[in-house]
């Protein structure tokens, strides 16, 4: 008798509704309580990060419930097919291109697909993005709100976290080469949170209290914690609270004093660290690859055409002039 539930590398082939069930516990709590047509047929891939799953998930048409207070949040981007929910908003249509947030915690999910669904979803447990959200913002107090909001619509910030979401995906089915480098990964998912906070909180405004000397004495502390911390993880909220202030006041700063974001400006800072090294380096005893890992750059060839942009030469160039 073929089996149920087929599984190869990252990817899981479900032909009952059963099997497919068992299959999602990894994820959340679902049941099929609805199965239109006689055959079943559910295919998901699933990929995990240190602090966020992704997967995606082809299914049949089908009623399905995911349970509440599963304790995470997820981000549903539809590549094909179409979504319409029950709860937590009845009537609504997820098209193709849409991007939606749900809080599992405080409603299940109700949905029916219908029999082309392709949807990738990226599930964020909800106490760490609670965490995260109130170091984002530099406010003990900030509570991150139910939203199930079409991202990629509703604002060019949604459209940024869905490009680059996007982006990962596809770097994680080509072998994830970025996760080679724990500094890299770390400061990949960090940009992805941090994208996803500017997203569903796009209506949030904040006071702003500059300090005497205006931006400029929130970028010089911010720049000598970078500077120091270069080969380590940077991470913006890290940057942020080591300032004092929120990483929205943050991001305003570095464009006001230097016009580039933090990220931005580490990344200038590192290019120029690692050709310091490469120019100090042996090339008969060092890698370009091993420099350029150590400084948290985890997409070499992306890595490569940055140094040469900047530096008109390629980095292994550059460790031959020795």
């Amino acid at each position: 008798m073929q089996s149920e539930l087929i599984q190869t590398g990252n990817s899981v082939l479900a032909t009952t509704p059963e099997a497919w069930e068992e299959s999602m516990r990894p994820v959340t709590d679902v049941s099929v309580t609805e199965v239109h047509g006689r055959e079943f047929s559910a295919e998901m891939k699933l990929f995990e990060l240190p602090r966020t799953a992704f997967f995606s998930l082809k299914l049949p048409r089908a009623r399905v419930v995911v349970s509440e207070g599963s304790g995470f949040v997820s981000v549903n981007i539809v590549s094909s097919g179409q979504i319409r929910t029950a709860s937590p908003r009845r009537g609504s249509e997820w098209e193709v291109g849409s991007v939606h947030v749900v809080n599992h915690d405080d409603c299940e999910f109700d949905f029916t697909s219908d029999e082309s669904l392709d949807v990738t979803t990226l599930c964020f447990q909800r106490p760490l993005l609670q965490q995260y959200a109130r170091t984002f913002h530099g406010n003990d107090d900030f509570r991150l709100d139910q939203v199930n909001a079409n991202l990629k619509r509703d604002s060019g910030a949604g459209a940024c976290f869905t490009r680059y979401a996007n982006f990962i995906w596809e770097e994680l089915n080509r072998g994830g080469a970025f996760l080679q480098s724990p500094l890299a990964t770390v400061e990949i998912e960090d940009s992805l949170w941090a994208l996803l906070l500017s997203a569903v909180q796009r209506d949030r405004h904040e006071n702003v209290h500059l300090r005497s000397g205006g931006y400029a004495a929130y970028v010089k502390p911010a720049e000598e914690f970078i500077l120091g911390h270069l080969n380590s993880a940077l991470r913006v909220v890290d940057i942020a609270a080591a300032v004092g202030i929120s990483v929205p006041t943050l991001n305003r700063a570095f464009r006001k004093c230097h016009g580039m974001g933090p990220k931005a400006f580490i990344k200038q800072r590192r290019l120029d660290r690692v050709r310091s090294e490469l120019l100090r380096a042996d090339p008969q005893s060092t890698t370009v690859t091993a420099v350029a890992t150590r400084f948290a750059f985890g997409h070499l060839s992306q890595f490569a055409a940055d140094y040469k942009k900047v530096f008109h030469e390629s980095p292994s160039e550059t460790l031959r002039r020795r």
